[in-house]
């Protein structure tokens, strides 16, 4: 079964958005709540981003109608920032915040990439280049 990237790469997005928003609800809401629960649920969050993130990555490097230099932007910045939550969890010395905050560069990029500059129309009609 062939999965088109048109559903692939949203569905990727929109996994990572939700759990970087999970993930800032989870810091904001960590002095109130267990040590043990943000102990247990933060990396698993931290894995799922990782996974999305450096998906969305692998997946850049396919070529498409667009140039190699955007192609190129996209994944450097998903797998390095991927690697982000991923090293977190090998025991990193990052703080969360830090790496919440290098999710959201994340975020912006890549939903940009997705949303805005693969629509052909806005490609053709801005007549956008890289």
């Amino acid at each position: 079964m062939v999965v088109s990237e048109k559903f692939v790469l949203p569905l990727a997005q929109l996994t990572k958005f939700i759990c970087w928003i999970v993930t800032f609800y989870i810091l904001d809401m960590r002095i109130r709540m267990s040590e043990a629960v943000y102990f247990a649920a933060t990396p698993f969050l931290y894995f799922i981003i990782a996974v999305a993130e450096l998906g969305v990555g692998l997946a850049a490097l396919f070529p498409r109608e667009e140039s190699w230099n955007w192609t190129l932007i996209v994944v450097i910045f998903s797998i390095v920032l991927g690697l982000a939550p991923l090293l977190q969890l090998l025991g990193g010395s990052l703080p969360d915040e830090q790496v919440s905050i290098l999710g959201l560069i994340a975020e912006l990029i890549s939903l940009t990439e997705i949303f805005v500059l693969r629509d052909k129309r806005i490609i053709k009609r801005y007549n956008v280049r890289f």
